[in-house]
C-alpha cells in the first residue's frame, strides 16, 4: 500500500508544501487586491502602496548611512542604493542637500531624519557650510526621499516587485490557483493523516522517533521553533545587508516552508497518537499526575482531600491578605467552612471505600450505616448494601442449584441402575433354566416389565427435555374443561378403585372454556392423576375441582399423602424428586416437572401447596375469548 511507502509520503509532503505556498500566496494577493483596489488602477508601479511600503524599508536602512556621512562630513552624493534606485535629501527649507536621481526616476515615498546638536556638537554636521538649520531645541529635521527608475528594467532592484505588481491585475488567475491548490492541499493533507503511523517494517501503528516524545513537550518545542523561525525571518528581512528582492523572496518562502513542516510534524504526531489510543497517556502532564497518584495511592481519601485543600487555602489566604485584612478574614472563614465540608465528605467516602473492600474480601454480610451519609453518598451506600444482599442471594441460589444437581445425579443413577440390575440378573437366571420351564416364563415377564420401566424412564427424560427447552409444537384452541376433565377421570376411575381411592370431581354448572393444547393438557392431567394414585393414602378421597374468574380457569387436585413430605414445594417440582425419600415406588420423579413445563408452554401456571399431609396442586389456564355471532336480519 502507498500509505506504507516512505518515499511516497515524502513526495506528498513536498507537494503539500508547494500547494500550500501557492494557496497562501494566492490568498494574500487577492486580499491585497481587495484592500488596495488595484483593479481600479494605479498609473504606475511607483504610485502604488506596495511600492511605498517596499521603499520605506530600504530608506530605513539607508538613513543610518546618510546620518553617518553627515556627521563625518563625507560627500552625500557618493552614497549609492541598489540598481535602479535613487534618493534626495532635503532640509526643512526644501533645499536639496544630496541627489542621486535622474529625469527618468519617479518619487515613491519619503522618511524624516532628525539630528540633534546635543549629541553631534563637535561633528561636522552643524558647520556653517552644512546648510543644516536646527530648531530651538537644537534638532535639525531632514527629509529623505526615495525614487525608482521608470519604466523598471531587468536587473533593477524593483524588477521582481514590479512584476508581482503587474500580476496583481490578473485576478482570475489567482482565483483559479487558490481553488486548485486549496483542493490539492486538502487531498494531500488527508492522505498524509491517513498514512501517519504506517510503515513498511512495523505492523500496526509505528510510534518510533518523535512520536515517543510527550505530546505536550513536543507541542512546546514546535511552538518554540516557530517563534525562532519568525525571529530569524524578521532579522533577515530587515537586515541592511539584504537589499536584493530575490533574496528577500527566498527568505519569506524558506520561513513559510519551515513553519509548514513544523506544523505538519505536530499534526502528524497527533494523528499517530489518536490512532494508537494513547494521546492523553502520552503527555508529560499525565505522566506527572500519574506518578503523583501512584505515590499517594496508599493515602486515605480524606487526607488527599485535606492536602489539596491546604494548598488551595494557603494560596487563597496569601492572595486575600495582599489585598486587605477584611478580604483575608472572609477568605479564611470560607476556607474553614470548606475544610469542614471536605472532612465530612472525606469521612463518608472512607466508609464507602471500606464497604467496597469488605465486599471484595468476601464479607457479604457487611452493611454500610447510611444514616450519617449525605443524600448522594447515602444512595451509593444503599446500592452497596443491595449489592451485598444480591450477592448473598446469588450464592444461596448457586448452592441450592449445586445441591439439586448432586441429588439429580444420585436419583438418575438409582432409577437407571435398578431396572438394569434386574434385567442383568434375570438374564443370568434364564441362562440356567430351560425356556419351557414355568420359572423361565416368570423371568421373561419380569424382564419385560423392567424393560418397559426403563423405556418409560427414557421417554420421560426426553419429554422433560423437550418441555423445558420449549421445542414442543403446540396447537392451542378453545377446550371445554368440564367435558375434557370428565373424560380423563373416567379413563382413570378403575385405577383409583384398584388403589382403594375415591376420585370425586366437582364441576360448575356452566361450561368452562380455556385455551390449551388438547394433547399436552391430557399429558398434564394424566401426570397429576398418576401422581395421586402413587402417593395418596389408601382409603382416602382425591378431589378434582374446576372454577374460573374473569380471565382464568382453575383446575385443582387435592389428596392426602401416605408418606410424610419433608421437602419444600419448589423441590417437589424439580426433576427426579419423589414424594417418598426411599424411592421404593414406581415412577421417575419427572411427572410434576413435565406438567409444570407443559402448562407454562400453554401460557398457564402450575403451583403446589402443602398443608401437613394435604397435598394440593393447582393449574391455571387462560380463558378462551367469547365468540360473538352476527345477528340474523329481521324478516
Amino acid at each position: 500500500m502507498l500509505k506504507r511507502k516512505t518515499w511516497f509520503k515524502v513526495l506528498c509532503t513536498v507537494l503539500l508544501c508547494l500547494t500550500l505556498l501557492v494557496t497562501l500566496g494566492s490568498g494574500l494577493f487577492l486580499e491585497m487586491d481587495e484592500r488596495n483596489n488595484w483593479n481600479d488602477g494605479f498609473y504606475t508601479f511607483a504610485q502604488s502602496k506596495l511600492a511605498g511600503t517596499w521603499m520605506e524599508k530600504r530608506l530605513g536602512r539607508l538613513s543610518s548611512r546618510v546620518v553617518d556621512a553627515i556627521c563625518e562630513g563625507e560627500p552625500l552624493n557618493q552614497i549609492t542604493m541598489s540598481q535602479g534606485m535613487g534618493f534626495r535629501l532635503e532640509n526643512v527649507s526644501g533645499e536639496i542637500l544630496a541627489d542621486t536621481t535622474t529625469d527618468d526616476f519617479d518619487f515613491v515615498s519619503a522618511v524624516t531624519l532628525y539630528l540633534n546638536t546635543q549629541y553631534n556638537r563637535n561633528s561636522a554636521a552643524f558647520s556653517e557650510e552644512s546648510n543644516l538649520t536646527p530648531d530651538s531645541e537644537g534638532t535639525a529635521r531632514l527629509t529623505l526621499k526615495g525614487y525608482i527608475r521608470t519604466p523598471v528594467r531587468r536587473g533593477d532592484a524593483a524588477y521582481w516587485i514590479d512584476r508581482i505588481y503587474r500580476l496583481m491585475g490578473q485576478r482570475n488567475y489567482f482565483v483559479v490557483a487558490l481553488a486548485v491548490s486549496g483542493i490539492l492541499s486538502v487531498i494531500l493533507f488527508l492522505f498524509l493523516m491517513s498514512a501517519a503511523g504506517h510503515s513498511e517494517d512495523v505492523e500496526g501503528i509505528d510510534q518510533r522517533g518523535w512520536h515517543r516524545i510527550p505530546f505536550d513537550l513536543l507541542t512546546a518545542c514546535v511552538g518554540g521553533l516557530l517563534i525562532l523561525d519568525y525571529i530569524a525571518y524578521d532579522m533577515l528581512s530587515t537586515s541592511s545587508r539584504v537589499e536584493s528582492t530575490e533574496v528577500q523572496i527566498v527568505i519569506v518562502i524558506a520561513a513559510v516552508v519551515a513553519a509548514i513542516l513544523l506544523l505538519l510534524l505536530l499534526v502528524t504526531s497527533l494523528a499517530v497518537r489518536v490512532k494508537a489510543g494513547n494521546l492523553l497517556k502520552g503527555t508529560f502532564i499525565y505522566m506527572f499526575f500519574s506518578a503523583v497518584d501512584k505515590g499517594l495511592r496508599g493515602v486515605p481519601v480524606l487526607w488527599k482531600g485535606l492536602l489539596l485543600f491546604l494548598v488551595t487555602a494557603g494560596l487563597n489566604f496569601f492572595a486575600g491578605f495582599r489585598k486587605d485584612l477584611l478580604t483575608g478574614i472572609i477568605i479564611a472563614a470560607l476556607d474553614a467552612v470548606a475544610l469542614i465540608a471536605i472532612g465530612v465528605v472525606g469521612y463518608q467516602l472512607g466508609e464507602l471505600k471500606r464497604a467496597g473492600q469488605e465486599l471484595a474480601a468476601g464479607n457479604l454480610g457487611y452493611v454500610v450505616d447510611t444514616r450519617p451519609l449525605t443524600r448522594g453518598l447515602k444512595e451509593h451506600g444503599e446500592n452497596l448494601n443491595q449489592v451485598g444482599l444480591n450477592i448473598q442471594s446469588a450464592v444461596a441460589e448457586q448452592l441450592k442449584s449445586d445441591r439439586f444437581k448432586t441429588e439429580l445425579i444420585t436419583n438418575v443413577s438409582h432409577d437407571l441402575r435398578t431396572p438394569l440390575t434386574n434385567i442383568i440378573n434375570y438374564v443370568d437366571l434364564l441362562k440356567k433354566e430351560p425356556l419351557d420351564d414355568p420359572a423361565a416364563q416368570e423371568y421373561i415377564a419380569v424382564l419385560e416389565r423392567q424393560s418397559h420401566k426403563l423405556k418409560k424412564l427414557t421417554d420421560d427424560l426426553i419429554d422433560a427435555s423437550k418441555a423445558s427447552s420449549g421445542v414442543i409444537e403446540l396447537n392451542t384452541e378453545p377446550i371445554d374443561l368440564s367435558e375434557f376433565v370428565s373424560q380423563i377421570c373416567g379413563e382413570y376411575q378403575e385405577r383409583f378403585v384398584a388403589a382403594n381411592l375415591s376420585l370425586l370431581q366437582q364441576n360448575p354448572p356452566e361450561p368452562i372454556i380455556a385455551m390449551a393444547d388438547g394433547g399436552q393438557l391430557s399429558r398434564v392431567l394424566e401426570n397429576l392423576l398418576q401422581n395421586a394414585i402413587k402417593y395418596s393414602l389408601s382409603g382416602t378421597r382425591v378431589y378434582l375441582s374446576l372454577s374460573k374468574d374473569s380471565n382464568y380457569a382453575y383446575l385443582e387436585l387435592k389428596n392426602i399423602s401416605k408418606d410424610q413430605l419433608g421437602i419444600s414445594t419448589e423441590e417437589l417440582k424439580e426433576r427426579f424428586v419423589r414424594g417418598d425419600a426411599s424411592r421404593s415406588t414406581e415412577g421417575s420423579g419427572l411427572g410434576l416437572s413435565i406438567a409444570q413445563s407443559l402448562t407454562e408452554l400453554m401460557g398457564g401456571t402450575l403451583s403446589i401447596a402443602l398443608d401437613g399431609d394435604l397435598f394440593k396442586v393447582a393449574v391455571c389456564l387462560l380463558l378462551a375469548p367469547p365468540v360473538s355471532f352476527p345477528e340474523e336480519p329481521a324478516v
